[in-house]
């Protein structure tokens, strides 16, 4: 699949905003960011402003652009459709946003479009808060917070001197110098204009707080308290451990008895965790996966030696007939295990959901990264929480 790289922009009555952040991205940032697609998100009135001035075939700003930097306007997907214009409480196209209503229903839209956009892996996203009302300029931004990965960037688009901000006839700086009359009377040339982009800096807290499985839809207040809450809980849980006496799960305050071999495996979840470790220097493994092994891994000799070895901790030669009867589901060579584990680690985590809090679950739990091809599994916990396993 293509990559796409999209501009996403907030945009009132300054759709100069998007050209202007085109120029940057395509023509001043090194490396330069071929942009494939320019998503704004306006007003029904900022819809009508985008397409008479950007889009209008004869004559608009976006067009003369392309032309100016030898740009193909066809290899970006900007047109009427892909304009998101906000709706209202009764579903209609607002043409402002001025009421505490109007606020409460955009910022649900925003945060949905960030939400969804951002499943998919082949996106990059390049958010301008530099257009609209300030309050959508803040809702994009705590949208890409709350989602946004490494390659996601929230910007402003900033222009200099102050006769060229908002100037009702300077989009971008074009090839060609040109002339125009400023506010005050005066001429002023293109020449002389700045496009700066000041990336903002963002402390992305997807990987670490977002259930990437959650398909329930909420309201952007309802997705913030939930936010809030697995930040305040994860501060509680303190150590997760394990007792091979016991067969129990240790979480917080919170403990959980499971079958033998669902207790093997995820001890050896758990035990990457510490053993498979990639970064040892790193104190946490926020936003880090590379402990996680795809489910082709876990069809090796490795896992299957490891299982078994765990599995005779629990029962001695007094009890081998157990340990038998495992080794003949799990040793044979012939033997495709991932059904088989699949629906054990689906069990673990039904165990561990009904004995847990939503927060201890939530890093506890055998999360499959289905975002990742082919799916990833492992535990989100911090390995610094993870403490001593005692018999």
């Amino acid at each position: 699949m293509d990559k796409r790289n999209i501009l996403i922009t907030v945009t009132g009555l300054t759709p100069q905003v998007i050209t202007e952040t085109c120029y940057y991205l395509f023509i001043k940032k090194r490396p330069k960011i071929k942009i494939t697609e320019v998503m704004p998100i306006t007003t029904a009135y900022g819809k009508k402003l985008i397409i008479k001035t950007l889009l209008n075939p004869t004559n608009g700003k976006f067009y003369q652009f392309c032309h100016d930097y030898s740009i193909n306007p066809n290899s970006i997907n900007f047109n009427k459709e892909s304009i998101i214009v906000l709706k209202g409480k009764d579903r209609k196209d607002l043409s402002d946003i001025r009421t505490k209503i109007d606020n409460e229903y955009i910022s649900s839209q925003i945060n949905d479009l960030i939400k969804n956009i951002t499943k998919d892996i082949n996106t990059s996203l390049f958010c301008s808060i530099a257009g609209g009302r300030k309050t959508m300029g803040v809702y994009l931004a705590s949208a890409l917070q709350l989602y946004g990965r490494k390659q996601d960037i929230l910007s402003h688009v900033l222009v200099s001197p102050n006769e060229f901000e908002n100037h009702k006839d300077f989009f971008y700086k074009p090839k060609k110098d040109l002339w125009l009359n400023a506010s005050d009377g005066k001429r002023i040339n293109t020449r002389n204009a700045k496009i700066e982009l000041a990336e903002i800096p963002l402390i992305r807290l997807r990987e670490r707080f977002t259930d990437q499985g959650t398909e329930k839809k909420t309201s952007f207040s309802e997705t913030i308290s939930n936010f809030q809450n697995k930040i305040d809980t994860s501060i509680a849980l303190t150590s997760l451990s394990l007792n091979h006496a016991s067969l129990s799960v240790c979480a917080g305050n919170s403990i959980v008895k499971l079958s033998p071999i669902q207790y093997v495996i995820y001890r050896y979840f758990i035990n990457l965790k510490k053993e498979n470790c990639k970064h040892p220097k790193r104190s946490n493994c926020e936003g880090c996966l590379d402990c996680y092994p795809e489910i082709y891994e876990l069809e090796d000799d490795e896992f299957r030696i490891k299982l078994t070895e765990y599995y005779s901790e629990i029962f001695k030669k007094e009890e081998s007939g157990l340990l038998e009867n495992m080794k003949k589901v799990w040793l044979k060579r012939n033997n495709i295990i991932s059904t088989n584990l699949r629906t054990n680690i689906s069990r673990i985590n039904k165990v561990l959901k009904t004995g847990l809090s939503d927060a201890e679950y939530y890093f506890c739990k055998i999360d499959n990264v289905a975002e990742r091809r082919p799916a990833k599994y492992g535990i989100r916990i911090d390995k610094g929480n993870i403490a001593e396993m005692f018999q």
